[in-house]
């Protein structure tokens, strides 16, 4: 083999294990990242769950996707090189290999999604489930606890042609779900609050939710900093799924509120 083919063999070797390395490293990250959340978990059994099935399937089935989508870029890269230098067809093979793994992940992923999903969303709708929900909360909860919806939220439970769409929207419920439960339970647990509202609209733009509560307040940085509030991190975790327009803030003694908007 010519000297200038050996070097731009090394080269593409050493390009590829740089990409597999920057790839295997930003999973890393992600996966350390949601032990240390798990590692957290303070609610109960079946809210854990839910909460961490629902991220797992939204955030790193997302991240899995990606990386899927790179490396199937770099095994294009691969396959060409292959049909001129023998020697690259095992990274060839071992790109096969990590391609069928992350496929494997993503469809685990889906499984623990859907076994966890309440199924009361498909079949009541959004609103009175969360009306259920809000009712059971207020028999533990000394202060008041006010909700009010406006609009067809039936549009989420509606079927679609579209799957994609029908696995979004599906999505949507779920997340709306667990925020408005973490947001109402942490408020119950920790700002002494005397009232919380819960105000959910849909219009032409898609879904409002506002949430406040009149409690104590904190310090979120700090408090984050310290890991002492096992919610803020859900809540956060939750925000981060929908990947929407979102803002959560606290004062001390004044209260804590979550604003959120969701296209549709």
């Amino acid at each position: 083999m010519e000297t200038g083919n050996v070097g731009f063999l090394l080269t593409v070797t050493a390009v590829m294990g740089f990409l597999l390395s920057i790839i295997f490293g930003f999973l890393k990250d992600k996966i350390r990242q949601r032990d240390t959340i798990i590692q957290k978990q303070n609610e109960s059994e079946t809210q854990t769950r839910s909460i961490i099935a629902n991220r797992l399937h939204s955030e790193v089935g997302g991240d899995l996707l990606s990386i899927q989508l790179q490396i199937g870029t770099v095994k294009e890269i691969t396959e060409l090189l292959a049909k001129r230098f023998a020697d690259i067809e095992e990274l060839n093979e071992e790109i096969n290999k990590i391609v069928k793994n992350i496929l494997q992940a993503r469809t685990t992923l889906a499984e623990i999604y859907e076994s966890t999903y309440p199924r009361k969303l498909d079949i009541s709708g959004l609103i009175p489930v969360c009306q259920e929900l809000l009712q059971q909360k207020q028999k533990i909860f000394e202060g008041t606890i006010n909700f009010k919806s406006e609009g067809d939220f039936e549009i989420l439970s509606k079927k679609y042609s579209n799957e994609e769409k029908n696995r979004r929207y599906k999505t949507i419920k779920f997340n709306l779900y667990n925020i408005i439960n973490l947001f109402v339970t942490n408020s119950i647990l920790h700002s002494q609050a005397n009232t919380i509202l819960v105000y959910i609209r849909h219009d032409e733009k898609g879904i409002n939710l506002y949430m406040k509560d009149d409690g104590c307040g904190f310090d979120i940085k700090e408090t984050k900093a310290k890991s002492v509030r096992r919610g803020i991190f859900d809540i956060e975790g939750v925000l981060f799924s929908l990947d929407k327009k979102g803002r959560f803030f606290s004062q001390i003694g004044v209260g804590t509120e979550l604003e959120l908007m969701v296209e549709l």
